[in-house]
């Protein structure tokens, strides 16, 4: 089942009481949701309903990292998934007062009668912005589940890979569900955009980010089962949010200028090691640059990505302090503020003045080069290019990504230098 948490709670499996939850929980240590949970269960004729709180011990980190890994499992085995749409904390409950519909009686032929009431079938405010889909957990259950019984505080909802259903008897063909309700996920998100993979992962991708984490390091955990599905669908390795076999456009993510929405650095723990070049790195929504269908992707790049991967999957990526991988770089011929916002170059953070300070120290990785044709200017060609700057932090060395953006070819030197990316 999905749900808010809420503020204050205290209730859940725990190292503690783990050996009497496993002879009994007693009714009074469900909060209301649950106890609505269970009895709509047993009213529909199932045995068993899963319930994260109660079980994964939440004060065992071992514990959780294991049960992170087979919320796939979990969710896309499920014969239903139970949402609490509209109740803002387990306190609440799932099945909420409402405010019965004003009907008016018509007389029909033959002594029958007609009832007709207001339109309440709104699946998107009452759904898709209710509190409970802010949340980027949510989106993982609700992509892998193969259908949802959604609790509102108008009416209930089922939502699957053929659309909507409602309470009130109505069908809403709604387009976001036939891959938002596919346990076979993303086979038919892959259909839904035309077959177009890099569409469906931006999309993707672009969405999470707008979603709001409790923990803020769980970025990477909360969307892992949906990579590792896009990546399969896809036939590409795939790791942090960039996939090898679209590496340019995946590379080509920027912060997103929307009001309200700031992108900063997460302060991940020392054992949890994200790559300057993911959009993990940061908190806030991305979107992603156009990446016309004249590109060439640069081989260089292929290439110098390929160990990242290689020790991603090999699982010797958490036996490095951090890694390191050599990239071909190029200089700005002329690297000033005028140059850069002309061309639209988006930094991760806003640099707010500091500039013309990193302005010197500022190389370009070419990930992809507009294809020349007849005619053409080769000093006008567009480059899709990465920013990287010499890494700050105290003790560390080699650079970092600071943004992305396209820069013509007769704005950067001609010579390659390589250096250390991390």
């Amino acid at each position: 089942m999905s749900f808010l948490w809420g503020h204050g709670h205290n209730f859940g499996t725990r190292t503690a009481n783990y050996e009497e939850y496993q002879q009994r929980i007693p009714d009074s240590h469900f909060p209301a949701t649950i106890r609505d949970a269970i009895r709509i269960t047993r009213s529909l004729g199932i045995q068993y309903l899963w319930v994260d709180a109660f079980c994964i011990i939440q004060d065992d980190p071992e514990e959780w990292r294991v049960a992170v890994r087979e919320m796939e499992s979990v969710f896309s085995s499920a014969y239903f998934r139970l949402a609490a749409a509209s109740s803002r904390s387990l306190g609440e409950g799932m099945i909420l007062p409402r405010v019965p519909p004003t009907c008016l009686k018509l007389p029909a032929p033959k002594g029958a009668s007609i009832y007709i009431s207001k339109f309440i079938d709104h699946f998107h405010p009452d759904v898709d912005g209710s509190p409970l889909n802010d949340r980027a957990w949510v989106l993982q259950e609700r992509a892998l589940c193969c259908r949802t019984i959604y609790f509102t505080t108008t009416q209930v909802y089922m939502e699957c890979g053929e659309g909507v259903r409602c309470e009130t008897l109505g069908r809403i063909p709604w387009d976001k569900a036939s891959f938002l309700g596919d346990s076979h996920f993303p086979t038919k998100a892959l259909r839904y955009f035309g077959g177009n993979g890099i569409l469906l992962y931006q999309h993707l991708y672009s969405h999470y980010t707008t979603l709001a984490l409790t923990k803020l390091t769980d970025r990477p955990l909360a969307i892992a089962p949906l990579e590792r599905r896009v990546a399969q669908e896809l036939r590409s390795d795939s790791a942090y949010g960039i996939l090898e076999g679209y590496l340019s456009s995946s590379l080509m993510w920027t912060r997103k200028n929307t009001t309200g929405f700031a992108t900063s650095p997460i302060k991940y723990p020392s054992g949890q090691k994200i790559p300057s070049w993911s959009w993990m790195v940061y908190v806030g929504p991305i979107e992603y640059l156009s990446t016309a269908s004249d590109m060439k992707v640069t081989t260089d790049i292929t290439i110098a990505f390929r160990p990242f991967f290689d020790l991603v999957f090999a699982d010797q990526y958490m036996a490095h302090d951090r890694i390191e991988i050599t990239v071909p770089a190029r200089r700005l011929a002329r690297a000033d503020t005028a140059l850069v916002q002309s061309k639209g170059v988006v930094f991760d953070v806003p640099l707010d003045g500091r500039f013309e300070m990193l302005a010197d120290q500022l190389l370009c990785i070419p990930v992809a080069t507009e294809k020349e044709k007849p005619g053409d200017e080769f000093s006008e060609l567009e480059n899709w290019v990465i920013l990287v700057a010499p890494a700050l932090e105290t003790g560390t060395s080699g650079y970092k990504r600071i943004g992305a953006g396209i820069v013509r070819e007769g704005d950067m030197v001609a010579d390659t230098v390589f250096v250390k990316l991390w």
